[in-house]
């Protein structure tokens, strides 16, 4: 996406804020609780979009669950810049 579709998507957004669910429902595909809960599901990230952010929920193999925001995993990678970083968190979210 260039600049120019991200600020018509931004204005439109901004006109009709309900947009931004339609947005959502084209990108996510839902899942009900219990299966996101579950560990053997094979799926350990997923998107809760709010008003105000995208929550992104990590679930690690030890039961312990990791939460930010999308925005915070984007400042991160672009600060982080080795991919040996990037391997590291792959690896550890993915219990290998």
């Amino acid at each position: 996406m260039d600049e120019e579709e991200r600020a018509g998507l931004v204005g439109e957004l901004n006109e009709n804020p309900a947009g931004l669910g339609k947005v959502y429902q084209r990108v996510l595909d839902a899942v009900p609780f219990d299966e996101a809960a579950d560990p053997e599901g094979g799926e350990n990230i997923f998107f809760y979009p709010t008003a105000n952010a995208i929550i992104m929920l990590f679930i690690f193999p030890d039961e312990y669950i990791g939460v930010t925001t999308a925005s915070e995993v984007v400042t991160f990678i672009e600060h982080a810049g080795g991919s040996q970083i990037m391997d590291h968190i792959i690896r550890s979210m993915s219990g290998e």
